[in-house]
């Protein structure tokens, strides 16, 4: 199959300035189904969009052989109140503009409409356009989006419906290459295990996701951009990073017998350093430059040959290690002084549309880390609402200790501008402590230099996180905390939670991360 090919490409933003590749050179094979993981900031969105053809690099060059298709979480946001079916079709592409265009020409009779008429009717032809509406329904209702959907209107549907119809509009066009950018966000547990099955079935494609069991279902390539360089292996998530922990035990080892050398080494320089001075002195004031003043040169010379491999040592050792991450470890900021958090019973409430959450009884102690899982619509933000008395139960009660304080990070990043500096001191945080958390989540200490518009969901996402760990709360109450969050953060918060056991009530749809951190499930 053909190659997506990159060839000493190098790309930076201009404002505020941010280098981004340096002389990368890649080749992806176009029948591999590959995952692309990183930490948040690396570039992993700028990679899909410089194959995509949406930027351009600054040196050398990509060359994509297939049609490309983009999908990231700002397609699912697509504000319109046409028929989901209409809008499915424009994003697969302009099919309903060349329709107008065909129907325009042919009510004109002179040689040069009947001659454009043709050339867009071809076109219209080898972009499959007289059956891409009946594949669009067809791929719809293999990722179960039902017949009637496609006739609301799209600004009706959840982002998870919107999602699931996007892709199937892209992988409706025969022979064309999906790059997907977080497809997960808006999907619930069950809907990430179908979309995992329907790519699994697909020809070649890029997917960004930090959803672990998602890419070990759908993905038979990695792509990793480590901190130093980007590596292809054969697998999914679980086969790279086995292989990548054993390359980083490996070279952690070199290290080690390294440092060992290079000590000893230093050790022997500096003794034959020394003795050769000292006969120097001794040869100085004796005023004799035979035999001895002779023997301290060759001394020398062999003191500065061994510093000369020390430093071609030391040289080696910068090399090994250059995509090894200290683990660095953080704590949320417990209290543990109420022992009952919260109690609900026979708690019920309802939209207009209907009740959402119906005679629910369930309490949170001290210690305790319950998460609430079920479908996208079930009522977990509701419930999370009710928690924080930003809604009244229908009937019912809801109670939550006097004494105990809540931490909360909503679904979406709150703070979304302005400058961290401010921000931490509306928030009375400590500048030192939150960058010790941040740089714990892989977040360099420039973060301050830049405004929070300029970064990416993943890291303004870890900007919440890191302020509600700063907190001292009863409850940590987090709705979706891994939205966009990179793999390593998604598993040093594991660690942290396993760790030091804060008090913890979440929504979240990562399996890895719920088998690990729960010990409770409460299923709406």
């Amino acid at each position: 199959m053909p190659s997506v090919t990159f060839n000493s490409v190098s790309f930076h933003y201009k404002s505020p300035y941010r280098e981004v590749f340096t002389n990368l050179s890649l080749d992806i094979d176009s029948s591999w189904k590959c995952g692309l993981t990183a930490r948040n900031g690396k570039g992993k969105t700028t990679l899909l969009k410089l194959i995509h053809g949406e930027l351009s690099p600054d040196k050398g060059f990509v060359s994509s052989p297939l049609k490309t298709f983009f999908f990231n979480p700002v397609s699912a946001e697509i504000l319109s109140d046409e028929n989901a079916a209409d809008v499915a079709l424009d994003f697969a592409g302009p099919y309903r503009a060349m329709e107008r265009m065909m129907a325009e020409l042919s009510m004109k009779e002179d040689m040069e409409s009947l001659k454009k008429h043709e050339e867009v009717r071809e076109e219209y032809e080898r972009a499959c356009g007289y059956r891409i509406r009946s594949s669009i329904i067809r791929e719809a209702a293999k990722l179960s989006l039902p017949e009637d959907l496609l006739i609301r209107p799209f600004s009706s549907l959840s982002g998870g419906e919107k999602t699931k119809l996007l892709i199937a509009a892209m992988a409706a066009y025969d022979g064309g290459y999906l790059l997907l950018d977080e497809p997960t966000n808006h999907l619930d547990m069950e809907s990430r295990e179908l979309l995992a099955e329907y790519l699994s079935g697909k020809r070649g494609f890029v997917v960004i996701s930090h959803d672990r069991y998602f890419l070990d279902l759908c993905t038979d390539h990695t792509i990793a951009m480590n901190r130093e360089s980007i590596e292809i292996i054969k697998g999914g998530y679980s086969v790279w990073r086995g292989e990548h922990e054993r390359v980083i035990k490996s070279e952690i080892a070199q290290n080690e017998n390294l440092g060992r050398e290079i000590k000893s080494l230093k050790r022997a320089a500096d003794e034959r350093r020394k003795w050769a001075d000292s006969k120097e002195e001794e040869v100085s004031s004796a005023g004799d430059r035979g035999y001895v003043s002779h023997m301290s040169a060759k001394l020398m010379k062999r003191a500065l040959n061994i510093e000369r491999r020390m430093n071609e040592n030391i040289r080696r050792k910068e090399e090994l290690l250059k995509d090894f991450e200290k683990r660095r470890e953080i704590k949320a900021e417990n209290r543990d002084d109420v022992n009952v958090i919260l109690k609900a019973a026979n708690l019920s409430f309802g939209y207009e549309g209907g009740r959402v959450i119906d005679n629910l009884t369930f309490s949170v102690k001290r210690g305790d880390r319950v998460a609430l899982i079920g479908r996208n619509g079930c009522g977990k933000t509701t419930l999370l609402k009710l928690i924080l008395g930003e809604l009244e139960p229908s009937s019912g009660s809801m109670r939550l200790s006097g004494r105990a304080k809540t931490a909360y990070a909503p679904q979406e990043p709150v703070r979304r501008s302005g400058k961290l500096e401010k921000i931490l001191e509306e928030a009375g945080a400590d500048r030192v402590k939150f960058s010790q958390i941040t740089g714990s989540m892989g977040i360099e200490r420039n973060i301050f230099e830049f405004d929070l518009a300029d970064l990416s969901d993943g890291e303004r996402k870890k900007v919440d996180i890191a302020l509600t760990l700063m907190e001292p709360a009863n409850l940590l109450i987090w709705d979706e905390p891994l939205n966009s969050l990179d793999v390593q953060s998604r598993e040093m918060l594991e660690r942290m939670i396993l760790k030091h056991s804060p008090t913890l009530l979440f929504v979240e749809h990562d399996r890895y991360f719920i088998e690990r951190c729960a010990t409770a499930v409460l299923e709406m």
